[in-house]
């Protein structure tokens, strides 16, 4: 048998022991996931975003199809690589992990394959570079949106949120100034407001390519809260709805997905508090982060059934909160 052959039946031993769900429980990315019949559907985990119907696995065939960003799909391997970083010595590594088993040392994927990912390109989407947006927007504080969160206009003017009234990327939407971890700007994220939209493409929109996964809100805040320990909330109404209750020490994800680069950066501080939400989703992740000891010194809080923080007044806030925020 010759070196192509040996490498394609190496890799169809890995896809047949394997399956996508299994890559996605290893790598702590299945929370996100709910059942609908024959598949498994969430958000796309490669290229980050938050669309909840974005991302589907047929169960009966083991295949994934990312309908926003990635317009792309394939089978388990191909999955594994963009989840490796387009490595494929450590997404035979992962797989080789996964499958229990010792399999002969992977060469290269063969070059008829890589031909057929069309993602591979270097002017694919996925591919280019994050570019921040500087320039600073006028938004307006004041909207129905942010009276029934109960944020006052002083809070959303610190976190430079508010309404747009223009066209464009965040028409019709509500949005927040993003930042890096240092505090330098990166652009926006627009929240929807209309139902049918959301239904279509989920809540939140955000600069295309924006580096999800190494980024924390409103981290380069809390830098001297880290001796006194942060709490960990699954959005940013929901942090500025803590801010106002007093709980400045509150940094937030875009959702329920915690990255090995989040993990890092919360490991800086002396202890943890979670805060998700009371849905199925955010008590899932919960439970999951839990049993992961993301943190040595870990605290679990419980919202309400059915209620996420940001919905709560601030007393009850403070009622839940307060050792947290000691």
């Amino acid at each position: 048998m010759n070196t192509r052959g040996r490498i394609l039946t190496t890799w169809k031993d890995l896809k047949a022991a394997v399956g996508i769900f299994q890559v996605l429980g290893a790598l702590g990315l299945q929370s996100s996931f709910r059942r609908e019949d024959s598949q498994w559907v969430g958000p796309c985990p490669v290229h980050g975003g938050d669309n909840p119907g974005a991302f589907r696995i047929d169960c009966d065939r083991d295949w994934w199809y990312c309908h926003t960003r990635c317009q792309s799909g394939g089978d388990v391997i191909a999955l594994t690589y963009r989840l490796c970083g387009r490595s494929w010595p450590r997404t035979a590594r992962l797989l080789r992990n996964l499958a229990g088993h010792a399999l002969p040392t992977m060469g290269p994927r063969p070059a008829s394959w890589i031909k057929k990912d069309p993602v591979t390109s270097p002017t694919s989407p996925c591919q280019r570079p994050f570019l921040p947006f500087t320039r600073r927007l006028p938004l307006n504080p004041i909207s129905p949106f942010f009276d029934d969160l109960g944020l006052r206009p002083d809070t959303l003017s610190f976190f430079e949120a508010g309404a747009w009234a223009g066209q464009g990327f965040l028409e019709g939407m509500v949005a927040l100034r993003l930042h890096d971890n240092d505090g330098n700007p990166l652009g926006y994220a627009g929240r929807r407001l209309d139902p049918v939209k959301i239904a279509r493409h989920g809540k939140w929109k955000l600069p295309a390519r924006f580096p999800k996964r190494q980024i924390l809100y409103s981290w380069h805040r809390v830098q001297n809260d880290l001796l006194r320990g942060l709490i960990l909330v699954e959005g940013p109404w929901d942090l500025m709805k803590l801010h106002q209750a007093g709980f400045s020490n509150t940094v937030a994800l875009t959702g329920t997905f915690l990255s090995p680069h989040h993990q890092a950066l919360l490991s800086r501080a002396s202890k943890l508090t979670l805060f998700f939400d009371g849905d199925a989703v955010g008590q899932r992740a919960t439970d999951q982060m839990h049993r992961a000891c993301i943190h040595p010194r870990l605290e679990l809080i419980h919202c309400p059934v059915g209620r996420d923080p940001a919905q709560l007044c601030e007393e009850e806030l403070r009622q839940l909160l307060r050792p947290a925020g000691r």
